[in-house]
């Protein structure tokens, strides 16, 4: 076999990631200018000034943010507030050590970092995202849609928010893409940071458990192995938050009874979760709610179709993310917030990505979710940015 070397040539195909960044990079790029102009219009409409008469920092710093700020200005349960248990430590952490470096330079550093956590979080992701499709065998093409169905998302304001989901991402699809490749233990040390940063990093492990034991079978390798040890890795992030609370409070359920405490969040059966969730939206006060709750709804049925099409193709590790992702959202008390998971559930956006590049019912498929997605991503954002929930 001969290699043939062409001087002062160098194309795309020969450096994946350089344009994995580009591509990954422009998109984020186009999604930030989009959700950010739709907040600044909001914010137009309703004061009369693009940033609300407040710092830009603050554009997008709602609900969830004032709990992860509180924890990276002034650490756990202050005040005495044991719901903030309920929020894993990993992004207000990141969020506190940014602050630290640009405090020199800002009197009010924390919204700062937390905004800049999140935004580097984002763009990496998209990153990764771009990589990760055309590494599981995407062109160039569906790769792209897959990083533009990811960013124009209907919750994909939460990428930039400062919310904790653009960290986590940036983690889990690096871990991902390291399982992909077979670097187990590169895939554990990033499931660790995915599963410090939200509780559904446990979800990312047993996806890559099972992404392990479909690779060691397809090449007839023994499944107990050494690098193993490298997907038990990945759950050592959620084991040592839980140890820590344990330490803290004495309970070795302080998490849950955060979760109790601040959000009423007990495990039901799914009809009665679903029940309830009925219930919610077709209450006659709380009007502002009700569309999200309606929104949970349609996402729960749209995700359980999703994971019926992934076992039915026998995609076993991203089945099984999405599948324990969605029994978990399906368990509470109701299923409040499902609808703005969707935007951790990668695998949407890399399957339904691969439309772009067929013809037929795939491919109209494909623009129909990128239309919906994107008129739902303006009207969260607008959301959002007011104050009125957004899921």
């Amino acid at each position: 076999m001969t290699t043939t070397v062409v001087l002062g040539t160098v194309r795309w195909s020969d450096r994946p990631w350089w344009r994995a960044g580009a591509v990954g990079g422009a998109v984020w790029l186009a999604s930030r200018v989009f959700v950010t102009s739709i907040a600044m219009i909001a914010l137009w409409i309703e004061t009369d000034s693009a940033f609300g008469a407040a710092s830009p920092a603050m554009l997008l710093h709602r609900w969830d943010s004032g709990w992860f700020r509180t924890i990276a200005e002034r650490g756990y349960a202050a005040d005495g507030a044991i719901e903030s248990y309920a929020f894993f430590p990993g992004y207000p952490l990141a969020a506190g050590a940014v602050a630290w470096v640009l405090g020199p330079f800002s009197a009010n550093p924390v919204p700062w970092a937390m905004a800049l956590v999140a935004a580097v979080g984002g763009l990496i992701a998209c990153i990764l995202l771009w990589r990760l499709s055309s590494r599981l065998g995407g062109t160039s093409r569906t790769a792209t849609a897959a990083v533009v169905l990811f960013a124009f998302g209907p919750y994909a304001l939460f990428l930039h928010a400062s919310y904790s989901e653009s960290l986590f991402l940036a983690a889990a699809l690096a871990a991902w893409y390291a399982g992909s490749t077979e670097r187990w233990w590169w895939a554990g040390a990033f499931a660790a940071c995915a599963g410090f940063t939200r509780a559904n990093g446990l979800f990312l492990v047993a996806a890559l458990l099972v992404m392990f034991v479909v690779q060691a079978r397809r090449t007839g390798r023994k499944v107990l192995r050494h690098d193993l040890g490298g997907v038990a890795l990945g759950a050592a992030g959620v084991a040592a938050y839980l140890a820590w609370l344990w330490l803290q409070t004495g309970h070795i359920d302080a998490w849950w009874r955060a979760q109790r405490a601040g959000w009423d969040r007990a495990t039901l059966f799914p009809w009665d979760s679903l029940s309830a969730t009925v219930r919610a939206m077709l209450a006659p006060s709380g009007t502002q709610a009700q569309p999200q709750f309606l929104m949970d709804i349609v996402f729960g049925v749209l995700i359980l179709i999703f994971a019926a099409w992934l076992a039915w193709r026998r995609d076993w590790a991203q089945f099984a993310f999405v599948g324990l992702t969605a029994a978990s959202l399906m368990t509470s008390n109701s299923w409040l917030s499902l609808a703005r998971n969707s935007t951790t559930l990668f695998p949407i956006p890399l399957v339904v990505g691969r439309g772009a590049d067929r013809r037929g019912w795939r491919f109209w498929v494909f623009i129909a979710v990128l239309g919906a997605s994107t008129a739902l991503l303006w009207f969260n954002t607008f959301q959002f940015a007011l104050g009125r929930w957004a899921d």
